[in-house]
């Protein structure tokens, strides 16, 4: 079964500045660009994700962010998927510290546009969702990040997030809730 697509209008992205307080999940890594190698047609991509619900709340919105490090050697790697995806912000531990921009391979330095850096002109990018979810420490959002150019305005982004909750009690039946996806549109300026 496809994912319920919300036939309304493409809603704009909203851009503000997030306080770390207000995240709930885990992260997941989207896309890693390297612009030093990158192509235009590889900045259209389609992504999946996982994220995990670390503290019980109502989800409004999913956030997106990017962070940058400056390389002297453009082939040093980056942290792990491992470092990406630890309970973030709720563990004790400094995830700032493990940040790419922060990595002894980036010299050069770097910065972060998310919530748990200092805030940048950047800021982050919400996309508000349709329905907000109920969801329970242990739950994951699961579902689909696509990105490409806007046909009409080179300068713009049209995205499509499709989601789906997986209760934790659920987690082995991933594809039945998958049964429940919502995919909605949004612009980015």
């Amino acid at each position: 079964m496809s994912a319920m697509k919300d036939t309304r209008p493409a809603k704009e992205a909203d851009v503000d500045v997030i306080p770390s307080s207000a995240v709930m999940a885990t992260r997941a890594l989207i896309a890693e660009i390297d612009h030093g190698t990158t192509t235009p047609a590889a900045l259209d991509f389609s992504s999946s994700f996982v994220v995990q619900v670390t503290r019980d709340a109502t989800v409004h919105a999913l956030l997106g962010y990017f962070d940058v490090a400056f390389s002297r050697a453009q082939a040093t790697p980056g942290p792990g998927y491992e470092d990406l995806t630890e309970s973030a912000y709720t563990d004790g531990t400094d995830v700032a510290a493990k940040a790419l921009w922060k990595q002894p391979e980036s010299a050069m330095g770097g910065f972060t546009t998310g919530p748990h850096g200092t805030p940048t002109h950047w800021k982050q990018t919400v996309f508000v969702l349709r329905e907000p979810i109920v969801a329970v420490a242990g739950d994951e959002l699961r579902g689909q990040f696509t990105c490409k150019k806007s046909t009409s305005n080179p300068r713009e982004l049209d995205l499509e997030i499709t989601y789906f909750h997986v209760p934790a009690a659920m987690k082995d039946q991933a594809e039945a809730a998958r049964q429940t996806a919502i995919c909605q549109q949004y612009q980015l300026r």
